[in-house]
């Protein structure tokens, strides 16, 4: 795995892409801006004080049947894992060839990385996604859910 203190912003996010890809939560997490991490952890306290209703929302979203009890043994990194598993998700990426990073637009300790997606119809799609500089690392500043 490329290092993400002294990677660029284009090759983090081609390593974020990858690891979303494989499914690989402890990654996607540790690469996630410190306040996408808070927010995780947020969301999984208030979905513990009411673990039913919150597993039925959770269903809904995801595609993927989830109980109340087993959310209130989730980490953040378990969230993550079932988000990536989420039959919603995969049916909505494209395959991985069909993705690329193709430019940074850099903001100080923000840049935006924009992603160019092959379209199965032909033609391309843009999107832009900023990563933040935070403890000597880029690390993904958009909104994780």
């Amino acid at each position: 795995m490329v290092s993400v203190v002294s990677a660029s912003p284009l090759r983090v996010m081609e390593t974020f892409i990858d690891a979303v890809y494989r499914y690989d939560a402890e990654t996607v997490y540790r690469m996630l801006s410190l306040e996408n991490q808070a927010a995780l952890t947020m969301m999984l306290a208030l979905a513990r004080l009411q673990p039913v209703a919150a597993a039925e929302r959770f269903s809904f979203q995801t595609g993927r049947q989830v109980s109340g009890q087993e959310l209130s043994r989730w980490n953040e990194t378990d969230f993550v894992r079932v988000v990536l598993d989420a039959p919603v998700l995969i049916s909505q990426l494209p395959e991985r060839s069909m993705v690329q990073c193709t430019g940074q637009e850099m903001r100080g300790d923000t840049t935006i990385v924009v992603c160019e997606v092959d379209l199965i119809c032909g033609g391309t799609a843009e999107a832009r996604f900023a990563l933040v500089q935070q403890q000597g690392e880029w690390r993904i500043g958009q909104p994780f859910l």
